[in-house]
């Protein structure tokens, strides 16, 4: 996805600029029916570059029309159709190969021992390198794209010599892939962490599968905390409140249990950290966009950290001093402390990370609805893990620190005796508020245990808590 700086006609908004002349835009208007009142009609403007989106995203200076892949072909239904017949990995590619939609990562394993994966989707080819991650000038014709890339050279791998293959949502190319894919992989630290325990030994059970996913040890806590102690035990005049912070500091395995006092302080400090870095430059109606735009932010958290003398770490209200990465982490900490009190008290031996950091499985209309979400919502309750960690567990920056993303679902796949299929989701497989499959599976997601798969006929039928006929109503019907 791409977005196009466009120069609008002032004296007519349904034309644009290009190489010139001014061109007439596409016009769509579609109705949107509201019950109790008229239809609501929008137009679209659509440019070569795609829909104008300043109609629907406010505050836009200019005008940005967005370039989306999605918009040039559709190709989803056939990829999934031959996937359910595949039989190989020529039979996988050339179903994969059908798939035009945003890029998935899709994994491939059989039988025999083979493994593999394909980025699917289609990748622009720009007319100029390095092109993508800004938005671009629409009026001159110089920042087409040319076409796609082959879907061939899509990002593969198939049998690698590792042995193995992670897909963590982290950046999967080297720097030298020719194409410019995206900016927004997410850090580094779960692939990183699920490779480690992967080599820790030479054959994996099941049961070792099932610890990787549930792992809750964070890399990134690894490197940021030793900063943070460090930056804390320069400190001269170090008061009581912060002197705790220290031990419990010192000696954290970097696990993010929920019953860690540790993994309070560092996601709490590392929040202050972000804020205190940030807010002053861009103020505060920026900065809460910046923070909510996604995740992709705390990757630019993660380098202004790595240094000591950061321009960002300046607090631009006094400017005859310079701030430098020390200063900004003690001023962190006594922010952290401040609101830990507030929120949990005094006592610090009672500040639980599970205590700040629930899960709530939502429901999409009625959470927040008082008579309702405790018949549809479940949860919240305290839960370990964070952004980092192999068992993701996510936050909003802009809500902390109920979770808002992570693992719906687990399953491990054991080719070499299909008996041992296990899964298990987070919730239930009903829809249904009353069902007793609404929520069964929540307990068993939390602990971190399992379900079999049932593949075999016989055991499928004889353990089936019901049955459920879908019968064709009659054409006169």
């Amino acid at each position: 996805m791409d977005f196009y700086v466009e120069k609008i006609n002032p004296e007519n908004p349904y034309q644009y600029l290009y190489k010139g002349e001014w061109e007439n835009m596409k016009v769509v208007k579609t109705a949107i029916k509201v019950k109790g009142r008229d239809a609501v009609t929008k137009e679209i403007r659509i440019t070569p570059h795609g829909p104008i989106v300043n109609d629907v995203y406010e505050g836009l200076k200019e005008a940005l029309a967005m370039r989306w892949t999605l918009n040039d072909a559709l190709g989803g239904i056939e990829c999934f159709m031959d996937l359910n017949t595949t039989k190989n990995w020529e039979d996988f590619k050339n179903a994969v190969g059908q798939y035009h939609g945003p890029s998935q990562n899709m994994l491939y394993a059989d039988k025999d021992g083979n493994i593999g994966y394909y980025c699917c989707g289609r990748i622009p080819i720009r007319a100029n390198e390095g092109e993508g991650p800004l938005p671009m000038l629409g009026w001159d014709g110089m920042h087409e794209w040319k076409g796609y890339v082959p879907f061939e050279q899509n990002p593969h791998l198939y049998n690698p010599e590792e042995g193995f293959i992670v897909m963590a949502n982290n950046k999967t190319v080297p720097d030298n892939y020719p194409y410019y894919i995206s900016r927004y992989f997410l850090p580094k630290y779960r692939a990183e962490r699920i490779a480690e325990l992967i080599q820790q030994k030479e054959k994996l059970s099941v049961d070792d599968n099932k610890e990787i996913q549930n792992d809750i040890y964070s890399i990134e806590a690894e490197e940021i905390t030793p900063v943070i102690v460090n930056a804390l035990e320069g400190e001269r005049d170090i008061d009581s409140d912060v002197k705790q912070v220290l031990e419990h500091l010192r000696i954290w395995d970097f696990a993010t249990e929920d019953v860690s006092i540790a993994s309070t302080l560092f996601h709490v400090i590392r929040m202050k950290l972000i804020e205190n870095i940030f807010k002053d430059e861009l103020g505060e109606d920026l900065y809460r966009e910046y923070i909510s735009a996604g995740r992709g932010f705390i990757k630019g958290f993660h380098l202004i950290m790595a240094k000591d003398d950061s321009k960002w770490f300046a607090d631009v209200a006094t400017l005859n001093e310079k701030e430098g990465r020390d200063d900004i982490i003690r001023k962190s900490v006594r922010g952290a402390v401040e609101e830990l009190k507030k929120k949990l008290g005094k006592d610090m031996t009672k500040w639980q990370w599970g205590k700040l950091h629930q899960h709530l499985s939502g429901h999409l209309i009625f959470k927040d609805v008082k008579f309702l979400k405790k018949f549809f919502n479940i949860g919240p309750f305290p839960i370990g893990g964070s952004n980092s960690t192999v068992a993701m567990a996510a936050y909003s920056f802009t809500q902390p620190y109920l979770t808002s993303l992570g693992v719906s679902a687990r399953q491990i796949i054991d080719f070499s005796n299909r008996k041992n299929d296990v899964r298990v989701i987070s919730s239930g497989c009903s829809g249904q508020f009353n069902s007793k499959f609404y929520r069964n599976q929540s307990k068993l997601w939390r602990r971190g245990e399992y379900h079999p798969i049932l593949m075999d006929r016989q055991e499928v039928e004889e353990s089936a808590a019901a049955i459920l006929t879908l019968t064709p109503q009659k054409e006169h019907e």
